[in-house]
């Protein structure tokens, strides 16, 4: 007759603790850098769907032929005005769209900006700055539209 020997399949309980230790230790270690790439996160998010709105901005003043001024209503709400007169100064009586809160998705970003952007119906604007920045960050972002209607995107100096 023939003995059928045993075999052991798995793990000791050491090795799994050794594991769970090492997996304890990456952890630790990366979970400050993965917090701080979220808030960079949000606030690149932001600074895009600010320029979404600006580039549909432009888009709208072209395809309306009239100029559309971006009215920054506070540091974290924004609005189209159809300018009705072209005289790119909001005025009483002018069309303006419905606000657009970014607080709701990005509840530490703030924006500002020197002056109101304008877009002209050849799809020209006046050139502001906008700086968008993070309660939590030190970095900002800005927004940076030139005479010719170019919008761009660059880390603020």
């Amino acid at each position: 007759m023939e003995m059928q020997r045993k075999t052991n399949k798995g793990f000791t309980v050491a090795e799994l603790m050794i594991v769970l230790v090492i997996i304890g230790v990456l952890a630790s270690i990366s979970t400050p850098y993965f917090l701080e790439y979220l808030k960079n996160q949000r606030l690149n998010g932001a600074t895009r769907e600010l320029y979404s709105a600006l580039m549909n901005a432009r888009m709208q003043s072209v395809s309306e032929n009239r100029k559309i001024i971006v009215e920054m209503v506070s540091n974290h709400q924004y609005r189209f005005v159809r300018d009705a007169n072209g005289n790119e100064v909001i005025d009483a009586g002018e069309a303006t769209g419905a606000s657009t809160d970014i607080h709701p998705a990005y509840p530490d970003i703030t924006f500002s900006a020197n002056f109101n952007p304008v877009f002209r119906p050849n799809g020209t604007g006046k050139n502001p700055v906008i700086t968008i920045s993070s309660s939590s960050l030190t970095k900002k972002n800005c927004i940076y539209i030139s005479t010719a209607g170019r919008i761009r995107i660059i880390t603020c100096p």
